[in-house]
């Protein structure tokens, strides 16, 4: 690394006496040159101010991470029908699902002592990110200390520390996943305790810092496939820092840590190939980079573009900036690639390109939730970038802004519902009678519908193209097993098993990637065999699972 001659500049709310004066000389301003000086009672006062506000938005942050309106959207409904089932049961269950085993089993033992209503389940993930924010503060307090050394920030001011907070406490994505049952809240966590761990390892005496690398790397491929692209870029980082670093011996041990992580995969290795092999993204079309990227951005902020603007300016400031104010501003000239946040804004980036490069060779599709393993590098660099602005205030109104907008994107997306099943499952209670048909298409679709329907109400459901009822969802082979399954005979199916007095309810969506259009055919041959319909429940995109509903009665005598 690269140093960095750093300027003298007076401490911020503070006089300074003239360099070169020895203890005689007189006083400047009233003041010792050299002497401690205590802080104005002004400035006492604002430090006090500044840490009840933050108090009260880490407050805010950690009861929000427990609210939500919105009733269990499919993929929440399908993840505790999994953790429901008996612990022998899960590594078949999650071959035909897709995903690694840890919140599966961690949410088994969740729902066995706070049940499976919508508080119970998404708890588990409320915890994981209340646990988090004090790592929050952990990892940034590691940048302090380095932006510290490079004459970046003022040394013991922890302030990158309590920005990293207070960015994380209310950010919309945090907050989102942090209410809702899958293991994304769980992933940030443990990408956060990783940081703190592999840093700790590099700038001390490695000691027990490993074990906690070793498992938090092994815990973090059981929680989501897309940990393997941080690890191989972790490791890279590493071996770079093996060869060409100053701290080669604790690179090398910290490195030998996370490989040993890694090798403690190894008892699910096989489920992975199968899993790799035979289930994928099949309900979007793979994302190139471009696209990828934006996505990545405009869901760190919570969906809004402008906001993902402002956090990508405000990262981008720590990267390119010494520092940055009114009175001046000093480019980072340094040719390393280790200075400032840099390192963070590449592995970072480097963990979606190549997250984004492999989902592009494999087909798979993209959410903005898969780059959950580099969430936590871009709250930092965030935070470091506005660390290095000049002036208090404008510190605090750069945090001032995301905070809020953080709060009033993230409030309203937990306020809203986040799935049309509520409505369906409504129109199906008021007007279904023991007989009748509930048929979805997609079958990806019906575990939140069916979770509304307590026991059934004695009504036969249908799933298409799928075949082993609303609960659960077999991802094997998806796109071949569409592409042989018949709209015009799951529709007669359904009629038949109505009879000639039941309804058939359809519950549908559009836009499905692999369903080419198969679900509009099975609502036109249902047309065909039942003339008489009107739809009860229409598509809505303002949500973020969209789903209709027809009503098919029986034909009139």
């Amino acid at each position: 690394m690269e140093a960095t001659a750093r300027r003298a500049r007076p401490p911020e709310g503070g006089g300074a006496g003239r360099r070169g004066e020895g203890p005689g000389a007189a006083p400047v301003g009233g003041v010792v040159p050299g002497a401690s000086v205590p802080p104005p009672v002004g400035n006492r006062a604002s430090v006090r101010v500044a840490i009840v506000l933050g108090v009260l938005v880490v407050a805010v942050g950690v009861a929000l991470r427990f609210f939500t309106r919105s009733d269990l959207w499919s993929d929440e409904a399908l993840a505790v029908n999994i953790a429901d089932l008996p612990l022998r049961s899960l590594r078949n269950a999650l071959r035909q699902d897709g995903a690694p085993p840890l919140y599966y089993g961690l949410l088994h033992g969740w729902v066995r002592a706070f049940g499976t209503g919508n508080f119970g389940t998404r708890s588990l993930s409320g915890v994981f990110a209340v646990a988090t924010l004090p790592l929050a503060w952990s990892a940034g307090a590691h940048l302090d200390g380095r932006l510290a050394a490079e004459g970046r920030v003022r040394e013991g001011s922890r302030r990158i520390a309590a920005l990293t907070l207070l960015i994380l406490a209310a950010s919309p994505f945090a907050l989102r996943y942090a209410t809702e049952a899958r293991m994304y809240s769980m992933v940030i966590f443990w990408v956060f305790l990783g940081y703190v761990a592999v840093t700790r390892s590099l700038d001390r005496s490695p000691g027990p810092w490993l074990a906690v690398v070793a498992a938090t790397t092994a815990f973090v491929l059981y929680s989501h496939y897309w940990a393997f692209h941080l690890v191989a870029v972790v490791g890279l980082w590493l071996v770079v820092e093996v060869v060409h670093g100053h701290r080669r011996r604790a690179a090398a041990w910290t490195l030998g840590a996370v490989a040993l992580g890694a090798l403690a995969f190894l008892p699910w290795l096989d489920v992975f190939l199968y899993q790799l092999r035979h289930t994928g993204t099949p309900w979007l079309a793979p994302a190139s980079l471009k696209s990828g990227a934006a996505t990545t951005a405009t869901g760190f902020a919570g969906g809004s573009k402008v906001m993902a603007l402002v956090l990508l300016g405000l990262a981008g400031l720590g990267v390119v900036f010494r520092r940055l104010g009114a009175g001046g501003w000093e480019l980072d000239r340094s040719r390393g690639v280790l200075t400032g946040s840099r390192p963070e804004a590449l592995i970072g980036s480097a963990v979606v390109v190549v997250g984004l490069v492999s989902g592009r060779l494999q087909g798979s599709a993209f959410e903005a939730r898969y780059a959950a393993v580099a969430f936590p590098l871009f709250v930092l660099c965030v935070a470091a970038g506005i660390a290095v602005l000049e002036g208090r205030a404008v510190r605090v109104g750069a945090v001032t802004v995301v905070v809020l907008a953080g709060f009033v994107i993230g409030g309203r997306a937990l306020w809203e519902n986040r799935t049309q099943a509520s409505q369906s499952a409504a129109v199906i209670r008021r007007g279904a009678v023991p007989g009748d048909v509930v048929a979805y298409c997609p079958d990806s679709i019906a575990p939140d519908v069916n979770r509304l329907l307590p026991g059934g109400e004695g009504l036969t459901q249908m799933t298409f193209p799928g075949e082993r009822g609303p609960r659960r969802i077999d991802w094997r082979d998806y796109d071949e097993r569409v592409r042989r399954a018949a709209p015009s005979a799951f529709a007669l199916r359904a009629v038949r098993e109505a009879g000639p007095q039941g309804t058939v309810w359809f519950v549908w969506t559009h836009g499905v990637e692999s369903m080419a259009g198969k679900c509009e055919q099975v609502m036109r041959a249902l047309g065909r065999l039942r003339p008489d319909h009107a739809p009860s429940v229409e598509p809505d995109s303002d949500f973020f699972e969209k789903q209709g509903l027809i009503r098919y009665p029986p034909p009139r005598p």
